[in-house]
């Protein structure tokens, strides 16, 4: 595994903060191709498209983050997806083109995660106060509670990508992270009691509390 940390800068889209890029091997796939296809159906539609700032921003990133093809695609053939099934955070697949040939082993389909307003613990805007003093301060310590939570949520995962108990980490910046793409879907309350289905998990348990 190999990783890296770089100082953004302000005319970087990660801001100005430090960066941690990373790359490790772990191979996640569906069984067949058949699979794959039904849950990229159930998650992704290609004329659902984020909007201009969004797309410009993730194509910035990927430039940045990742490497072989993504480092000369221009943005023309940058491919941007919604995905939906998120709870709290934007998803989003970034794709090469199809005609873009691979300089090596990069990913040709990531996932970019942009966090949701769960981690910024901020208060109503409705919310009143007899005290100005009192309110600024809860702003402040509001506020870095919820920085405090994205640090914290970050480093679990890539703690998780780095043992290989869950998809590579490509990059954190301040806004979210890319990772592996890896085509799934939620499972139904009837699959969570399927013999199959409580033998994966038995299997996979003991790798996450051993």
């Amino acid at each position: 595994m190999k990783t890296k940390f770089i100082n953004g800068v302000s005319s970087s889209p990660s801001m100005s903060l430090g960066l941690l890029v990373t790359e490790n091997a772990l191979q996640v796939q569906p069984d067949t191709v058949e699979e794959e296809e039904s849950c990229k159906e159930l998650l992704i539609r290609p004329d659902d498209q984020p909007d201009s700032d969004t797309r410009a921003k993730a194509y910035l990133w990927c430039r940045e983050f990742l490497h072989g093809a993504w480092k000369s695609l221009s943005e023309e053939d940058f491919q941007i997806t919604v995905i939906r099934g998120g709870l709290s955070n934007k998803l989003f697949l970034c794709s090469l083109p199809d005609g873009a040939q691979s300089v090596g082993d990069e990913p040709r389909s990531v996932l970019l995660r942009l966090y949701g307003a769960i981690l910024q613990v901020n208060p109503p805007k409705n919310t009143m106060s007899c005290n100005k003093g009192d309110s600024r301060q809860s702003n402040k310590e509001n506020q870095f509670q919820g920085a405090e939570a994205m640090v914290l949520e970050s480093v679990m995962f890539a703690i998780l990508a780095e043992r290989e108990l869950g998809p590579k980490l490509y990059g954190i910046f301040p806004q979210g992270r890319l990772e592996q793409y890896v085509p799934s879907r939620k499972l139904d309350t009837c699959e969570l009691t399927t013999p199959v289905s409580q033998w994966r998990l038995q299997r996979r348990w003991p790798s996450f509390t051993g």
